[in-house]
């Protein structure tokens, strides 16, 4: 008998891609604008969220694929905490530069881009494949899109990219 994998519930459209950085205090990272490989970055004590999380479960495979243990300090479950802890120094975290602008604005922590191998993300809108989307439902969507890809277009958000918008089920 033949079947199948299951189809995916969730249905994506690709909108923008961005680099993942080391973000710590500065006098524990280094100062803003220089790289760090990969390998450096997860040798520093982390902040990271919760093992459900997206970018948990990202630094998780990166960490386990590269055969490399990361010191997790603490597990963040609200960004409050994890900009607490940043701005306090008890560790460094793996997120993009938008994720972490309020504070690299203010200079309370520096970002460093993670390199060899570049670390990035894509983000997506995602739908319910099982459900059809109502006209409402559209134009929202729709709006979304267009000030995400104006304000990625205008580099308001830094370190961001826009991607063909591929569609993911």
């Amino acid at each position: 008998m033949i079947t199948s994998a299951p189809k995916s519930a969730i249905k994506g459209v690709a909108l923008f891609e961005e680099d993942v950085c080391l973000v710590g205090a500065a006098k524990l990272v280094g100062e803003t604008g220089a790289s760090v490989t990969l390998e450096k970055a997860l040798s520093y004590p982390l902040l990271l969220p919760g093992r459900d999380h997206v970018l948990r479960g990202m630094i998780d495979r990166v960490a386990l694929f590269r055969n490399h243990p990361i010191e997790v300090r603490h597990e963040c479950l609200s960004l409050h905490s994890l900009y607490c802890g940043l701005e306090q120094g008890i560790g460094a975290t793996l997120i993009s530069k938008f994720s972490a602008l309020p504070l690299w604005r203010q200079g309370k922590v520096a970002c460093r881009r993670v390199v060899k191998p570049n670390v990035t993300r894509r983000l997506f809108v995602a739908t319910s494949a099982e459900r059809p989307v109502t006209n409402a439902q559209n134009v929202v969507i729709e709006q979304a899109m267009a000030c995400i890809r104006a304000s990625v277009a205008s580099k308001e958000w830094p370190d961001t990219r826009m991607v063909a918008p591929e569609e993911r089920s």
